[in-house]
């Protein structure tokens, strides 16, 4: 049984008896109702890639695997970059005044925002 990561290399040409037999011998077994005839076409017009072209194929799904990622993280980044602006200017100024007081007028003032001053008298 194939898993994940494995692969069939076929003989070029067509399918010997004896791996025809036991291919046979398993389908029975399983009590699978097979086009046998249909079964055996199919697999000796399948394509058989080279080795070279195996490992073409394999490197470029690890290209795209790599490129998917990194599109994935820009996504990432472009949604935390939708916040407001004022809210990215006051996380930067509170972690840059982490060891400091910073109290609600000083950062109405820093943040240009003087209707955070109104919260003041709340």
């Amino acid at each position: 049984m194939l898993q994940k990561g494995s692969k069939i290399n076929k003989p070029e040409g067509k399918l010997k008896k004896r791996g025809g037999s036991q291919v046979r011998a398993q389908i029975a077994e399983w009590g699978l109702k097979v086009d046998l005839p249909r079964l055996e076409e199919a697999y000796l017009n399948s394509k058989v890639l080279t080795q070279r072209q195996y490992a073409a194929v394999i490197r470029l799904l690890e290209i795209f695997g790599r490129e998917l990622s990194a599109a994935a993280n820009r996504m990432s980044l472009r949604d935390t970059e939708t916040e407001p602006p004022m809210i990215r200017r006051a996380k930067a100024y509170i972690a840059g005044h982490y060891g400091d007081p910073v109290g609600l007028a000083e950062m109405a003032r820093t943040m240009q925002c003087e209707h955070l001053l109104l919260l003041q008298n709340v």
